[in-house]
């Protein structure tokens, strides 16, 4: 589901608009496109979409994913290349091919050593990485400790010079943050000490040097359709503040209980709570044992500050839960204990409304479904789930048939219910639980379902086998796990609609062109002159007619396309012209209305 997720995001959302937006007509990846394209169509069979196959589908379903996810990152990277070699400054560039403006933060290296004004320091690569001075006896300790060429993180030795006279020597050594040359470090060891020890009571000078940079968090305000040089400005909003447990932007103020391990959000408890419970379900259906452990609470929980703004603040919790390691067959109960440290972290970052949520552990627990709760800031009966081309509202049951009703239902990118959005990226399953008349007081996000079996026979969720009841080992899912998601309680100061929620969350600005952070800048560069006003953008690709752009109303309010630069066609959904009343394809001149839950693909000169 996740890969699922990675690849459409990846295709739709990133490759075709910023290959139509910036490599042109004449250099559109048409055949790159079509082969990412067919990976993904090939994995569209039913039982392979939802995973409810054989270990091997699965793994050839994930590598087309793979694949496909591949080419889209590659086509996306050279498109925002163009910038690298057509722009006249060395500023980065920073690119929002989305159909809405964006206000967030972007992740930029810039060389030098100084701190830019308005960012926030994540990385510093100083000019002197190492500097010994002493005798060379004083050295031979810091030379033999020398095994790898990773001198620091993410640090590679790369060259040596040495410099001997009789009075001493001198040892300058350059490193590089990419794996460019290997070296014998046994040789290089045996070098460096036959230095030392010609010169053992004589002063022996040891530096280690690197390009100078810094990667920083920016805040940005990039219009709709536009790429625009980044230059360091102070930055107005109300920074972030954090210490020990608790961080706060103004708006939002986040504090975690250090012994639950969840988190509140403006003084609402109970996010983020973790429940664990048993699946003796398959592929299809989860499905509760006949004696089950339900785990909701951690063992220990330790919270620690890794990000203290002011920018952006990151607070990160390490939740150990004494979990059953299983479900046996035969008594269909959960046996065993398996301590599992589950890390979470929490990011919130000036001027937004919402937390973002990165939950990874190593899935050593068999037969188990593992969800996250957040709390409702008003009870419902009501959830509203994003699908394809809609927004699907939906009760606290599902209507029931040959199978028995279940309440946990699918959304596409994100689930709003009780004034409480999660966005998420390929979580698809959620429930409205903790129900008291009539009403929902908390909403379950799934975060791994693990299953021995492709189909089971006796399940109280299903009377019938689904499929063969073939065992599998790829289902339960013995793999390290991670999940993101942003919460939002909805109302709040700044609060995004859904659909603005998922692109902030999974689509923020692009960085392109050059480190400098002194260059002189350019001004913006408007990518496509097109307005939506309450419709959403599906696709944007080129074809031999021209640019076309796929819209649609979610919401059943209608809206509108403007294209102020003139006119535009209508097309069908294979490209096709639409006929007009005086028969010829449809034109429009500056805009066209968009009626409720429409969708429509125009096509752009």
């Amino acid at each position: 589901k996740i890969a699922a997720a990675l690849v459409e995001r990846t295709l739709e959302r990133r490759a075709e608009p910023l290959a139509a937006l910036l490599l042109g007509p004449d250099r559109w990846p048409a055949r790159f496109l079509e082969l990412a394209w067919r990976e993904v169509i090939r994995n569209a069979a039913h039982d392979s979409v939802c995973a409810c196959s054989h270990d091997e589908v699965v793994s050839a379903v994930l590598h087309r994913y793979a694949e496909a996810t591949r080419i889209g990152e590659g086509i996306a990277t050279r498109a925002l290349d163009t910038f690298n070699t057509s722009a006249t400054t060395s500023a980065p560039i920073i690119v929002n091919a989305t159909a809405r403006a964006q206000s967030g933060l972007v992740e930029i290296t810039i060389e030098g050593d100084d701190e830019p004004v308005g960012v926030q320091t994540l990385l510093h690569r100083p000019s002197v990485l190492v500097e010994r001075n002493g005798t060379g006896a004083e050295l031979i300790g810091f030379i033999d400790a020398l095994r790898t060429q990773e001198i620091a993180p993410d640090t590679y030795l790369i060259t040596t010079e040495i410099e001997e006279t009789d009075s001493g020597a001198t040892i300058v050594m350059t490193a590089e943050d990419d794996l460019r040359v290997n070296l014998l470090m046994a040789d290089l060891r045996d070098q460096l000490r036959d230095v030392a020890e010609r010169h053992m009571n004589q002063p022996v000078r040891l530096t280690v040097t690197q390009k100078p940079s810094r990667r920083v968090l920016a805040h940005v305000d990039v219009p709709a359709f536009t790429a625009m040089p980044w230059a360091p400005k102070a930055f107005s909003a109300t920074p972030v503040t954090a210490a020990a447990n608790r961080m706060s932007n103004g708006t939002v103020t986040v504090v975690v209980n250090n012994e639950t391990g969840t988190f509140s959000i403006n003084e609402a408890k109970g996010f983020g709570r973790l429940v664990d419970v048993g699946d003796h379900g398959d592929t299809y259906n989860w499905s509760p044992p006949d004696h089950d452990i339900v785990v909701g609470r951690p063992e220990s929980a330790q919270v620690q500050l890794l990000e203290q703004g002011p920018l952006r603040a990151v607070l990160e919790i390490v939740a150990t839960y004494r979990i059953p390691e299983r479900i046996d067959d035969t008594s269909h109960a959960r046996l065993g204990e398996v301590l599992v440290p589950i890390t979470t972290r929490l990011s919130l970052s000036a001027g937004t409304a919402y937390v973002v949520v990165e939950t990874s552990f190593v899935n050593t627990v068999r037969d188990h479904r593992l969800r996250a709760h957040m709390p409702l800031a008003t009870p419902t009966d009501t959830s509203f789930a994003e699908c394809a081309f809609a927004i699907v509202p939906r009760g606290l049951y599902a209507e029931g048939g040959l199978e028995p009703a279940m309440s946990t239902f699918p959304s596409r990118r994100f689930v709003s219910a009780g004034g409480v959005t999660v966005a998420h990226e390929g979580l698809l399953e959620y429930e409205l639980v903790d129900i008291h008349d009539g009403k929902a007081r908390e909403i379950a996000i799934t975060l791994l379902r693990a299953t021995g079996m492709l189909s089971r026979v006796e399940m109280s969720t299903r009377p019938q086998p689904a499929g063969p009841p073939h065992r599998l080992e790829g289902a339960q899912m013995q793999v390290p796990i991670t999940t993101r998601y942003a919460v939002q309680v909805d109302g709040a100061p700044g609060a995004l609609d859904p659909y603005a929620l998922v692109d902030a969350l999974s689509l923020p600005c692009e960085v392109a062109g050059g480190h400098s952070a002194n260059a002189t800048t350019a001004g913006a560069i408007k990518l496509l002159n097109l307005e939506l006003d309450s419709v959403e953008l599906s696709s944007m690709r080129r074809t031999e007619g021209g640019l076309e752009v796929r819209v649609f109303d979610p919401t059943g309010d209608g809206g509108t396309v403007r294209v102020p630069s003139g006119q535009f066609w209508e097309v069908d959904l294979r490209g096709r012209g639409v006929t007009g009343d005086g028969g010829g394809i449809t034109r429009h001149e500056g805009e066209r209305q968009i009626a409720p839950y429409e969708i429509v693909t125009l096509r752009l000169p």
